[in-house]
């Protein structure tokens, strides 16, 4: 095995050790800020990439929020559920992947809750989704869930609403 010689490059120069240890410190600072950066940034894709997965928490917000944030999110909200009806029609067909179709359901169902004009599409695309979907024993936990989270709703909606 042949030995290569790596050059060494001195960088410094002829500068005092104080100096040297003080230059020496800042690129280590900046080196730590440049990781809190990039770790800052990953964070910041995470949120991208799950911008459009409905929470919870999202519906929360969403409910609780003003009327000019309602604006700003319904723009969210008709991607979330364009991204759902295209999953939705596209798992119907394909009956080994009934848990992501039982994932869609579980996310139009959350979103249906949130107060928006898009309501009505939501439960739509839902009531669809679920008509055309093959019928197998492993979705049944899902439905169960689906019929207990619409149940729900109607009673504490009916409770705002006199005409129910």
């Amino acid at each position: 095995m042949p030995v290569q010689k790596i050059s060494f490059t001195h960088r410094f120069g002829i500068i005092s050790s104080s100096y040297k240890q003080k230059i020496e410190k800042d690129i280590e600072q900046k080196s730590q800020e440049s990781d809190r950066s990039s770790s800052t940034n990953s964070s910041n894709h995470t949120k991208k990439h799950l911008l459009l997965e409905v929470t919870e928490e999202f519906v929360r917000d969403y409910n609780k929020a003003s009327a000019s944030e309602r604006i700003k999110q319904n723009e969210v909200i008709y991607r979330m559920l364009q991204r759902l009806k295209r999953k939705a029609t596209q798992l119907q067909m394909h009956t080994e992947r009934s848990m992501q179709l039982q994932m869609t359901w579980a996310e139009l169902c959350l979103l249906s809750q949130c107060k928006s004009s898009y309501q009505e599409e939501c439960l739509t695309t839902l009531y669809r989704a679920l008509i055309y979907s093959p019928l197998n024993m492993t979705q049944i936990p899902t439905l169960f869930f689906l019929s207990e989270t619409i149940l729900y709703w109607i009673k504490n909606d009916a409770i705002l609403e006199p005409f129910l």
